[in-house]
């Protein structure tokens, strides 16, 4: 099956400030790599690091990875997603993963509107629910949601 991504938008598209984007990044041959603890709270702190202010919301599964994150002025959006991926590698390597970390590429899809924006980070939130790893999405401890650049 081709999972390559269909399209990419132009560059301006992920450097436009305040822009959100909803991203999915899937280990490779979706294998259960992020199921562990300390896996998944790890790529939870690079996370955080590594887009700082442009992290909206997160999920963890165990074999994906949910973010909605707002584009800043002066932050090119590619070059900090490339920096989680080889950021997240490292850590996760040395925690013991011995194989490949990611998918080769990436879904993303850019909100048009407010109510994309709510559903988006609804979607992320609900994830683990949908997926009967807990009962109710403040349960699941490898998600958080943290507002939006222009709210803080």
């Amino acid at each position: 099956m081709d999972r390559r991504h269909p399209h990419r938008l132009t560059e301006d598209a992920y450097t436009e400030p305040n822009h959100v984007i909803f991203l999915t990044i899937c280990a490779k041959d979706r294998h259960p790599l992020f199921a562990d603890p300390s896996s998944a709270r790890s790529l939870m702190c690079v996370a955080e690091e590594v887009f700082s202010a442009m992290l909206s919301a997160i999920c963890i599964m165990p074999d994906h990875v949910h973010l909605v994150v707002a584009t800043v002025e002066g932050r090119r959006f590619t070059r900090v997603f490339r920096q989680f991926k080889g950021k997240a590698s490292y850590v996760l390597h040395r925690l013991g993963a011995a194989r490949d970390i990611w998918e080769r590429s990436i879904w993303d899809r850019h909100a048009r509107r407010d109510e994309d924006v709510s559903a988006m980070v609804e979607y992320v939130l609900s994830n683990p629910v949908r997926r009967e790893l807990c009962s109710r999405p403040e349960d699941w401890p490898y998600s958080k949601y943290y507002g939006f650049p222009w709210t803080r």
